[in-house]
């Protein structure tokens, strides 16, 4: 038999290489399903198709975060990656904190501040996580450890829950709002009734100065305490105190011009210290003031006329300082004003007359200074007034009959100046009159009206004048049921 013919051509297989082979019988290669070798003898596997992309690595961005109110929030983000480091757009993941009293977490990884603390918070894709970690801390408490440590905190009456981990609302004193931020602070003592004054509540030394750092404080009461040194001038920057109460410490030098920065402020107690320096007349921007209380201190100078300009005040109290110069007539703007107490200073010149247009005012003592000049018949439209002390001063002239209109008086103290004259009669009309001093008044004379019987009088001072008692047997009757009572002669 003829050999068969050799005939070289070119052929591919699925799953071979290509190679020239031999061609000889067809139904020699019919048998084959595919083929295994080459002519250089190599064997080649099936090519496989790909792995499906599977999470590998997970990275969170921040790695690390620091929130410092509560529901405040920061947004983190995981960037997840396969087994070929391609980034895996719309991979699941899944957020979890490690403790959701400091911080909770959304399925967006959205962090949320519910606590002071660190917690770790956990992305997961697949068998892939990562972690990053959140603390959560008030900027106040930093705050207050400074106030503790600067004041003896370990000798204070009560200081529970200071300097731990428990959220500041929980330490003793200390409000804070929704957001974690104190709002209150009150460490001031606490009156005990059976004493009868005030028991300090054991802050001795400086106020320090951070904290004019509690930007969301609105009242800081720290009365009735040791606290020494200056008022730090950073507290004028906490613009959202309302009341501002330091009275009865032993506070050196001056009141910060700073506090006029105070625009909500409503109250400044700031009496029963050693403080010193003027008034500062900056205070007069003070548009939301109701209680100024400077009193029983060591202040200086003048009384500014810009205090005109607080026409929300209701009190303003500055006695027992070294105040000199006059009453500002712009003091009767004030017309709000119930209280205006400025006893025991070096004030001099006139009464305004403006003080006539204190309709609302109760209370006006003006004793124990060098005022001089006639007492303003003005005083007379004050129809709410219940106390008139204008003792030991240089007034002079008559006591004006005008004073028979204040149908609320209760109190009437002239004792101690240059007044002439008569008593008018019309002071009988003073119906809920108690106690009436006009002595130590050289210039009054004459008999003592009759209408004062009508008054029901538990003090009645003329000694040291030219009045006279009539002798009257109903005039004597009704001296000899008053308490406290000293007098002159019985008229001829």
């Amino acid at each position: 038999m003829p050999l068969p013919i050799a005939v070289e051509h070119p052929i591919a297989l699925s799953g071979l290489r290509r190679c020239r082979l031999p061609v000889f019988v067809a139904a020699a290669l019919a048998g084959l399903s595919w083929a295994t070798g080459c002519g250089d003898g190599t064997t080649e596997p099936p090519t496989l198709p790909p792995d499906a992309p599977r999470p590998t690595t997970v990275t969170i961005t921040p790695a690390t975060a620091r929130l410092t109110a509560l529901d405040a929030t920061e947004q983190f983000t995981a960037v997840v990656r396969d087994q070929s480091g391609q980034v895996m757009t719309g991979a699941e993941v899944t957020w979890a904190s490690s403790n959701t009293s400091v911080a909770t977490v959304s399925g967006s990884g959205l962090v949320t501040a519910a606590g002071n603390g660190t917690a770790t918070i956990t992305a997961t894709a697949g068998d892939a996580f990562d972690t990053a970690e959140i603390t959560v801390t008030s900027p106040d408490r930093a705050v207050l450890v400074a106030l503790y440590n600067a004041t003896d905190g370990p000798n204070w009456v009560n200081s529970d829950n200071w300097l731990t981990d428990a959220p500041l609302g929980d330490w003793h004193g200390v409000d804070t709002d929704g957001a974690g931020r104190v709002v209150r602070l009150d460490l001031s003592g606490l009156w005990d009734s059976e004493f009868r004054g005030y028991t300090p509540h054991g802050l001795r030394g400086p106020i320090p100065p951070e904290l004019g750092k509690l930007a969301n404080l609105r009242f800081l009461s720290l009365y009735n305490n040791n606290l020494t040194g200056p008022i730090p001038p950073e507290l004028g920057d906490l613009a959202t105190l309302r009341g501002l109460s330091l009275y009865n410490n032993d506070l050196t030098g001056p009141v910060p011009s700073t506090l006029a920065n105070l625009a909500r402020l409503e109250g400044l107690d700031v009496f029963g210290n050693d403080l010193s320096g003027p008034i500062p007349p900056e205070l007069g921007s003070l548009a939301s003031l109701t209680r100024l209380q400077l009193g029983s201190n060591s202040l200086s100078g003048p009384i500014p006329p810009e205090l005109g300009r607080l026409t929300d005040l209701e009190r303003f109290l500055a006695w027992e300082n070294n105040l000199i110069g006059p009453i500002p007539a712009e003091l009767g703007n004030l017309t709000k004003l119930t209280q205006l107490i400025l006893v025991d200073n070096a004030l001099t010149g006139p009464i305004p007359a403006s003080l006539g247009n204190l309709a609302d005012l109760e209370l006006l003592r003006l004793d124990d200074n060098q005022l001089s000049g006639p007492i303003p018949k003005e005083l007379g439209r004050l129809q709410d007034l219940t106390v008139l002390a204008l003792y030991w001063n240089s007034l002079s002239g008559s006591i004006p009959r005008e004073l028979g209109n204040l149908a609320s008086l209760k109190e009437l103290l002239v004792q101690g100046n240059d007044l002439s004259g008569p008593v008018p009669p019309e002071l009988g009309e003073l119906s809920e009159l108690t106690r009436l001093s006009v002595g130590w008044n050289p210039g009054l004379a004459g008999p003592l009206p009759m209408e004062l019987t009508k008054l029901r009088l538990k003090l009645f001072y003329w000694v040291n004048t030219g009045l006279c008692a009539p002798g009257d047997a109903a005039f004597q009757a009704w001296l000899a049921t008053i308490e406290d009572h000293r007098g002159g002669p019985t008229c001829p």
